[in-house]
């Protein structure tokens, strides 16, 4: 019987994915990886050979989120309207996903209050680029 071909960033994606739901359920602080790899369906052992740390998790976990809103609001941003146009209609993608899953505020709150404390965090989150920008 040949080994199972297990797709690395599929996998990397599903446990970041699940990690938002815990982070959004407990908060950041007090999620534990064990408690991600439970809701993953996946050991810890597993986890940590696709992530270093909780901090990497959240970081893909938040792009995933964005990477998302983004899909979901291109199809009604059409490239030759104005920016202020494309602007709102990302807003309102925004705005509806928070609305779906209001735990998703508490949690980016979270995360900032975290990442204010936590230079490094707050870097790759690159929060400050698109704040000054």
């Amino acid at each position: 019987m040949s080994p199972k071909l297990v797709d690395k960033d599929q996998r990397k994606q599903e446990i970041a994915m699940a990690a938002l739901g815990v982070f959004a359920e407990h908060g950041f602080e007090a999620t534990s990886i064990s408690q991600i790899a439970k809701a993953a369906g996946f050991s810890k052992a597993t986890l940590y050979l696709y992530f270093d740390s909780k901090n990497d998790l959240i970081v893909e976990a938040a792009s995933a989120w964005v990477a998302a809103i983004e899909e979901g609001s291109l199809p009604q941003m059409d490239a030759k309207e104005d920016p202020l146009t494309r602007l709102r209609a990302l807003f309102r993608a925004t705005t509806q996903a928070f609305l779906d899953d209001p735990r998703i505020i508490m949690l980016f709150l979270g995360v900032a209050h975290v990442a204010l404390r936590d230079r490094e965090l707050l870097d790759r989150l690159d929060l400050v680029r698109k704040v000054s920008a």
